[in-house]
């Protein structure tokens, strides 16, 4: 099943990879911006010797930050905007690279 517009063939995989590639792009800006936001809000509570940098992350830094949020704040939105954030950015990521590879076979 193909769709011709202004000359240009769009397959049904090739719009769900778009679609999917978007849906990859938002979970990674949301969890992103979420991760960001709580480093803020850590630091703004912490004392300054123990400050997150904003820039440089691996593994155990952001676990650190994540740890320090839920201590501080047990309830904190944050922490379930960055979880959406991630639970969008798996499946959009799979299925993107699902997309591509049956489009270039």
């Amino acid at each position: 099943m193909k769709a011709e517009h202004a000359g240009i063939e769009m397959s049904v995989r090739l719009v769900a990879g778009i679609v999917l590639f978007c849906v990859w792009m938002t979970g990674l800006v949301m969890g992103n911006i979420s991760i960001y936001r709580m480093i803020g809000e850590v630091n703004r509570n912490s004392r300054r010797s123990r400050s997150f940098s904003y820039f440089g992350f691996w593994a155990g830094k952001t676990m650190s930050i994540i740890s320090e949020y839920r201590r501080l704040y047990p309830e904190g939105k944050l922490y379930r905007q960055m979880l959406a954030g991630w639970a969008l950015m798996i499946p959009g990521f799979i299925g993107t690279a699902v997309c591509v590879v049956i489009q270039l076979r």
